[in-house]
């Protein structure tokens, strides 16, 4: 299964959305309802972020041959969720059918991304269930594993090169992204995978828009946002602040930086900073929560490798 440039056509059937060009995949998999997608076996668990969330990798028949398919899994309560965006002033994300919507806003507006097969949420009382199947992305990497391995000083002038290449091309299609009213809100290299061996481009898709907002237009706090995640998530010993100047003159499609624009610049520094000290913090946090489990684990005779 690969990518497309087809425009998804989604029927919403029982609640779930279904994307039309999948039907016979669907019926081939006796994927109807609810309980018969959240229920698929994972072949692979590739991400849990919390309890109660986490995707895996999948085996479905297509054509009489097993093709691969992520799902992605989440179960939440609706009224945390609600105190949280009080609290917070920023809408919780949890319900993967958002996720969807946004996947078909992404490919409306000619951002590669991943393409959804069917969503789905269900509520019973205070608890939500979600499920969010997406098709294979193929031979592509992320960006936060591809750079490393691909850009090693000292550079040489093909490296380099193709470097500038890439800077580029990421800056126009955060452009485009943010030109057609999408924000990310978790624009990190992480979230970007990249098609090696693309010619004449890098050919890039944006992954992972569960927290993702659509808008008429993405006002600057938001831009902000992403290209601060981007920034931070940039490794320092590659990325030059030169491949940084020439990303922000692509993006912003200007050839120098007016004192409107330096001003940007600016808080995107800012922001980067609180996006580091924040990192810091969960780090501490994540080594005190592991340390305490591990302490759990011992007194009652677990292993440590049971909390992996």
């Amino acid at each position: 299964m690969t990518p497309s440039d087809d425009k998804i056509n989604t029927e919403i059937r029982q609640g779930l959305y279904l994307n039309r060009a999948y039907e016979s995949l669907l019926s081939e998999n006796s994927l109807a309802s609810f309980d018969s997608f959240a229920s698929i076996p994972p072949e692979v668990v590739v991400k849990k972020v919390r309890e109660g969330r986490q995707t895996a990798r999948v085996r479905l028949a297509r054509e009489g041959r097993a093709a691969a398919a992520y799902l992605k899994l989440s179960s939440y309560s609706w009224l945390t969720n609600l105190l949280k965006t009080i609290r917070k002033f920023t809408r919780q994300r949890d319900s993967l059918t958002h996720e969807y919507i946004n996947l078909v806003r992404l490919r409306e507006i000619g951002v590669p991304s991943i393409t959804p097969i069917a969503a789905g949420t269900r509520v019973r009382g205070l608890r939500c269930k979600s499920f969010l199947l997406t098709d294979d992305l193929g031979q592509t990497k992320k960006l936060e594993d591809y750079v490393p391995g691909e850009f090693d000083k000292p550079f040489s002038p093909e490296q380099a090169g193709r470097k500038r290449v890439l800077v580029e091309a990421l800056a126009r299609l955060t452009r485009r992204m943010h030109e057609g009213g999408v924000n990310h809100r978790d624009y990190y290299l992480c979230h970007i995978h990249i098609l090696p061996g693309a010619q004449p481009w890098p050919e890039l898709f944006v992954i992972d828009l569960n927290r993702a907002d659509r808008r008429t237009r993405v006002g600057e706090r938001w831009k902000v946002k992403d290209l601060a995640a981007l920034n931070y998530s940039a490794p320092a010993e590659i990325f030059s602040r030169a491949d940084r100047l020439s990303f922000l003159k692509t993006y912003l499609g200007a050839g120098r930086l007016d004192g409107t624009r330096r001003r940007l610049v600016r808080k995107i520094l800012k922001k980067t900073g609180k996006i580091a000290r924040h990192a810091l913090r969960s780090k501490a946090r994540d080594s005190r929560y592991m340390a305490g489990a591990q302490r759990k684990a011992r007194q009652t005779g677990c292993s440590g490798e049971d909390l992996a």
